[in-house]
């Protein structure tokens, strides 16, 4: 059961970590917007809950010899996904940063990570109930 909790807080810290990440990395772009030739920097959130859910899966198989392949390092490393994107924006030419857009994703991704939050909560709050019986 501990081991269940302390991969649920595991989880859900990179996955609060990576809204984090992606709101600095939108502030960046809006604070960038005027900078010529910047790129827009977003993270590729899909890649990372896979890859994330991949490597807290249970690997029981033991490794024997050394050709076998080695299970991938647990640590969490933002790096790995963010993507410098260079699509040129449709109003602006030379900007790769629309203003508008990118204010929509700062609230839409404050929204996401405040409902985090809250089922979080939720579920510390279950786990606190259940221990307690």
């Amino acid at each position: 059961m501990l081991n269940n909790i302390n991969d649920f807080f595991e989880f859900n810290k990179i996955i609060l970590n990576s809204r984090i990440f992606k709101q600095e990395s939108i502030a960046s772009n809006i604070a960038n917007s005027e900078t010529p030739n910047y790129n827009r920097k977003d993270i590729d959130f899909k890649d990372l809950l896979n890859n994330t859910i991949l490597s807290n899966r249970k690997n029981d198989l033991t490794i024997t010899c050394n050709s076998h392949i080695k299970k991938k390092n647990k640590y969490f490393n933002i790096n790995n996904y963010i993507k410098i994107l260079e699509k040129k924006n449709k109003f602006k030419k030379n900007k790769s940063v629309n203003i508008n857009e990118e204010k929509i994703k700062f609230l839409k991704n404050s929204l996401e990570y405040e409902i985090d939050i809250a089922l979080i909560n939720n579920k510390i709050k279950n786990i606190y109930l259940a221990i307690q019986g």
